[in-house]
């Protein structure tokens, strides 16, 4: 859990500048010389390093609602006291800038940022010993990098399948099983009717999956209190979701439970990564003891919001208290630690475990950036997240398509088919009654094997597929290709209903030059072999960009 340390401060100086900048730059470049603390764009700091002076451009949105004070400094050792301090009065979600001269600076020094609401005095830290500059050996000075971080974006660089990590809404959004997303809250039906009801409450009004993880993360940061007594062993530790929506209090554990089931809530993927956090049971910095550890003490939260997943820590946010059994808001919440970058992060949270996807979960090396496209543009229901490398089935390739022409026209699959004026038929088959097989054969993209049979479990050959994005294609409104037909040397193997669908959509491009379906090397298509399931995505994706 976070150190909170209070420092009375009289304020004897002040310096106010206001420059209205927001650096575009990757949290990665020039890392010695710049560092950003967060992506979230009405709660960040940019540092950056000039000659002897540390540019301060931010914008913070802190628990407080009218405009508040900052001392923003260098301090050296572990001193609560700044060397170098400049005072600065903000205002919530405007852009403030100010300078910290480093000129004094001879050994490593921590940057660190106290707030108040008033001008003088007591103020709280915002940031403390976990920013560290230091002299560069040259002449100037640089950011100090953290021991861990290299630790961090490995496992933050491993494949995970968001449709995996996705809430209860999701499921209730349609009624096709492919659409189903995976329960991982492990809620009892009564509590998990709770959570849903909170959850709306929370995000009213809120215009975006982004704001509404925001909105969630700060409820739990300013309404769920950290129990000092069963840390400190005077009470039980309970971390269910129940307890803590009766309770609301609880240690880092039921923190990042809370959360999860809030924004899968909204059927939004999230997780929870295991760390060893420079808490309180700490010395406060890293050790090698500490960077050598593969056991955690902690637990934070990411969500998978606008094709990344955001990090974030709720626990470490929170100034609340529960404490020899009395409840106690200490100060103003800050939101430091949402959508926080790896560089700081990695300042006092070591990745200990994170999910990671078994191999077969993981689409192959040359299919991942367009299968995580696809994924990204929603195109990739949560049940197709996974066995990517598996040859796909006639009803998975339905929904694909299906959900593709939904999503390009903004409509869930009954919108759509009302917007066609198109009724479904559930006899139409009897093997199957999936609407978005139905909804496909409706709109003459898919036929079946007939004696109303569809066989949907059967796998897809490469001509089936062929046709039936060429149908989609069509349905949508494509009629003629944009690039030039290909030769295949086994044209004789194309079944003579498939190929003018194939000639037709080999012949169509996406918006990045990819045909929508290319052949199998040495210019042949291979008509008979089956499809795979990240073959599909990809053709599906490059189809979508083609509308």
């Amino acid at each position: 859990m976070h150190k909170k340390i209070l420092c009375a401060i009289l304020a004897f100086c002040l310096f106010i500048s206001s420059l209205p900048v927001m650096t575009s730059a990757s949290a990665n470049a020039d890392r010695d010389l710049h560092l950003v603390t967060s992506y979230c764009p009405d709660n960040y700091l940019d540092l950056r390093i000039k000659g002897e002076k540390l540019i301060v451009t931010g914008v913070l949105s802190t628990g407080f609602d009218s405009p508040f004070w900052a001392k923003m400094g260098v301090s050296s050792k572990n001193s609560f006291y700044t060397d170098e301090a400049e005072y600065v009065n903000i205002t919530p979600g405007k852009t403030f800038s100010t300078e910290i001269s480093l000129s004094s600076v001879t050994e490593p020094v921590s940057f660190v940022v106290y707030t108040n609401s008033e001008r003088y005095g007591t103020y709280w830290s915002y940031i403390w010993h976990s920013i560290y500059i230091e002299p560069d050996g040259a002449g100037g000075y640089r950011f100090q990098t953290s021991p861990v971080l290299e630790n961090n974006l490995e496992k933050e660089s491993y494949w995970i399948n968001p449709g995996r990590y996705l809430g209860s809404k999701s499921s209730q959004s349609n009624s096709a099983d492919y659409l189903t997303g995976y329960l991982n809250n492990n809620l009892d039906e009564e509590t998990s009717k709770k959570i849903q009801a909170l959850s709306d409450e929370i995000v009213q009004g809120a215009k975006s999956e982004y704001e509404k993880v925001f909105l969630l993360y700060k409820w739990v940061v300013e309404n769920i209190y950290y129990d000092y007594d069963a840390y400190y062993g005077t009470s039980s530790i309970n971390t269910s979701v129940s307890s803590i929506l009766d309770n609301r209090r609880s240690v880092c554990e039921g923190y990042a439970n809370m959360l999860q089931a809030l924004i899968q809530a909204q059927g939004i993927p999230c997780i929870k990564v295991s760390t060893y956090s420079l808490g309180i049971s700490t010395t406060g910095k890293w050790t090698d003891s500490y960077i050598a550890t593969n056991s955690s003490n902690h637990a934070h939260n990411e969500a998978f919001v606008d094709g990344r997943w955001i990090a974030m820590d709720a626990t470490w946010d929170s100034n609340n208290r529960y404490e020899n059994g009395k409840y106690e808001k200490r100060d103003a919440n800050c939101y430091l630690y949402f959508d926080i970058t790896p560089e700081v992060l990695a300042s006092d949270h070591k990745i200990i475990s994170r999910p990671k996807a078994s191999e077969e979960d993981t689409p192959s090396s040359w299919a991942q950036k367009e299968v995580f496209s696809a994924i990204c543009e929603g195109l990739v229901p949560a049940a197709l997240q996974g066995s990517y490398r598996e040859s796909i089935t006639r009803e998975e390739f339905c929904t694909l398509i299906m959900n593709m022409l939904c999503r390009k026209n903004d409509m869930n699959l009954h919108e759509y088919l009302k917007s066609k004026k198109i009724k479904l038929n559930p006899n139409t088959f009897t093997d199957t009654s999936n609407e978005y097989i139905l909804a496909a054969n409706a709109l003459g993209i898919v036929s079946g094997r007939g004696n109303k049979l569809f066989d949907p479990r059967a796998h897809i050959t490469r001509q089936e597929a062929a046709a039936m994005l060429a149908r989609a294609a069509k349905a949508a409104g494509i009629i003629s290709p944009n690039s030039e037909a290909v030769f295949f040397v086994d044209s004789d193997k194309f079944g003579s209903w498939a190929a003018d669908s194939i000639a037709f959509i080999t012949a169509l491009s996406g918006s990045s030059g990819t045909r929508v379906m290319g052949g199998t090397g040495n210019n042949r298509f291979s008509p008979l072999d089956t499809y795979t399931r990240e073959q599909s995505i990809m053709s599906v994706l490059r189809l979508y960009e083609c509308m």
